[in-house]
């Protein structure tokens, strides 16, 4: 299981994401990527994490292992219009937010992280996620 976090310039400094339960996943944390260079660096990503940073159809189209996206903070639902949720869900991708997470603080931060790893080990283990 590949994940990466494509925007976390936008969490406070020095916060981090907890481990994952599996015993075996590859996490790369980027602190900004533009769109244009979202698929040569996720192109075997199974889960993309994002604070900010518009997961287009376009991209989705050139991610082929990816399974879910992982809104963090406080744009986790479709009013941010983040994801394009057709694309996705055309290809069974889901969507998981955190539902009313704020990242202001290093404390509000860490909680929507904790989350956002609990979503991440939930789709592993065939459990249900916080969908969008």
């Amino acid at each position: 299981m590949n994940i990466v976090v494509i925007d976390k310039q936008n969490l406070p400094e020095g916060v981090e994401f907890p481990f994952l339960e599996a015993p075996k996943y590859g996490w790369v944390e980027r602190a900004n990527v533009a769109e244009e260079e979202l698929a040569e660096l996720a192109w075997r990503s199974h889960v993309l994490v994002t604070t900010a940073t518009r997961i287009s159809g376009f991209i989705i189209e050139k991610l082929p292992l990816l399974k879910m996206v992982a809104i963090v903070g406080d744009c986790a639902d479709k009013s941010c219009d983040l994801v394009d949720y057709e694309a996705a869900a055309a290809r069974g991708i889901e969507i998981a937010h955190v539902p009313g997470g704020g990242v202001a603080t290093a404390t509000e931060a860490e909680q929507c992280m904790a989350e956002v790893v609990r979503n991440i080990d939930a789709m592993m283990t065939g459990n249900s996620v916080n969908l969008l």
